[in-house]
């Protein structure tokens, strides 16, 4: 589970206020969160372990370098796995499982408002987790949700855009409609666009690319 500070570097990262390549120093990021340095060791090695940063010994830790191939892989295998699990979804979840999705992308709909990024991307992760949960297969679910931790920085992140996150929110509902008219094809349309939008909008970096 991840702590406070965790989920607010990581959405950070995600957000695009570090850059490809940057080594991050203890005493900056004690400054910049005001918290202590062991929380901060803390913080790093959790991100570490889920792949957003690389811990380089005896030198620290420090954001991946650009590397579009693997960022293209990984969406890929994103791809492959959330649309093998949304028909697992779409057979499997009952009216109570659908009304409580309801709940969670509304809550998600009204951070956007009312909370901070990272409270809004913790809200993000909690509706994709629990939707991902009904395939009924939880090392498939593990998965999904180990993929999604893999955050990449990007320049000016579409996601930190008011329009970017309301058309996130808009997508969670239309997934759930899909499922109640009982449109599979539709389904797997709005999640194919769900996870590559943010790499079509979002601006290239300086040696960086996107598909």
């Amino acid at each position: 589970m991840e702590n406070a500070l965790t989920k607010k570097m990581r959405a950070d990262l995600l957000m695009g206020e570090f850059r490809h390549g940057q080594w991050l120093r203890l005493h900056e990021l004690e400054a910049r969160y005001e918290v202590s340095r062991f929380e901060v060791r803390k913080a790093l090695a959790a991100l570490a372990a889920i792949g957003a940063l690389e811990h380089v010994e005896n030198y620290g830790y420090r954001l991946s370098p650009a590397d579009p191939e693997k960022d293209a892989n990984h969406r890929e295998a994103r791809l492959v796995l959330e649309l093998g699990a949304a028909p697992k979804v779409y057979y499997r979840a009952t009216i109570d499982d659908l009304r409580r999705l309801h709940d969670l992308a509304e809550r998600f709909n009204r951070a956007i408002d009312t909370a901070s990024l990272a409270e809004a991307q913790s809200a993000n992760d909690d509706f994709h987790r629990a939707f991902f949960a009904l395939c009924g297969n939880p090392v498939l679910a593990n998965m999904i949700d180990e993929m999604r931790e893999l955050v990449r920085p990007y320049s000016r992140h579409p996601y930190a855009s008011d329009e970017h996150r309301r058309t996130s929110a808009a997508e969670h509902v239309e997934m759930l409609d899909c499922i109640e008219r009982k449109n599979l094809p539709g389904l797997l349309d709005v999640m194919r666009r769900h996870l590559y939008r943010t790499a079509l909008l979002a601006p290239a970096a300086p040696g960086d690319a996107h598909p």
